[in-house]
């Protein structure tokens, strides 16, 4: 298991970034690895959805990509968002669960994703395991950094 830990701070109001992040789907284009989502399930006032995230992995052979079921559950009351990986899944992914925050800080908001994430597949191996927990890395600062960028541009 791995515990990834991201941080990003914007001069954009805490209900802004907030809204924004209810929106991820539309935000896929800046995720480098993410080529697809695709929502499976969504309450009509979206606090609940679960949705397939289909992943291109850059590892030669049989990892060119990868998918998994995530679920989300939004609370507005405390800014966060609680993420699991959907019961129904059955893949290679084997723990994603973590909570998104939206903290005020200064001037500003802070976003944090806190996620443990593992893959487990006798083809992994260590190496190829912290590489997919890199991408995983990577794609969420992403996905943070164009939700600050799109809050920040209506200042």
């Amino acid at each position: 298991m791995e515990n990834i830990n991201v941080r990003v701070r914007s001069r954009a109001p805490l209900d802004n970034l907030f809204a924004l992040a209810q929106t991820a789907y539309d935000f896929v284009d800046a995720m480098p690895n993410i080529k697809k989502i695709m929502v499976l399930e969504e309450t009509e006032d979206r606090k609940r959805s679960k949705a397939e995230w289909i992943l291109d992995v850059p590892i030669p052979g049989r990892f060119g990509k990868m998918a998994w079921i995530k679920e989300a559950s939004w609370d507005d009351a405390n800014h966060k968002c609680d993420i699991r990986l959907s019961p129904d899944y059955k893949g290679i992914v084997k723990k994603l669960d973590g909570t998104w925050k939206f903290t005020p800080c200064g001037d500003g908001t802070e976003m944090n994703m806190l996620m443990d994430f593992r893959v487990s597949h006798p083809l992994v191996s260590r190496r190829v395991h912290d590489i997919f927990v890199g991408i995983m890395k990577k794609n969420l600062e992403s996905l943070m950094l164009a939700i600050k960028r799109k809050a920040e541009s209506s200042l």
